[in-house]
């Protein structure tokens, strides 16, 4: 078993498009640099597996472009992942 903390960099980008009563909308693309404060554990079950999960706190700054400009926001949210690792 093997826990880990600390801090961790989140780069994210994307857009969205979207279709309603025959009407495409498309969304500005959006980019958040962040810092992603995380907990987390890994835990061997056999040979050549185990199970892994973290827990954390993200906090950033997003920005986009739309009509009126290029806009920028802070942004935080939970962040947290369980799932089983196959070692190959």
């Amino acid at each position: 078993m093997a826990l880990y903390a600390g801090p961790g960099v989140l780069y994210w980008s994307g857009d969205s498009k979207y279709k309603t009563g025959g009407v495409e909308t498309t969304w500005p693309r959006v980019t958040e640099w962040a810092l992603d404060g995380r907990l987390g554990m890994y835990a061997r079950l056999g040979e050549h597996y185990g199970l892994f999960s973290h827990i954390g706190q993200v906090i950033g700054v997003d920005s986009g472009d739309d009509s009126a400009g290029n806009v920028t926001w802070w942004t935080s949210h939970h962040d947290g992942s369980v799932g089983l690792a196959i070692d190959f």
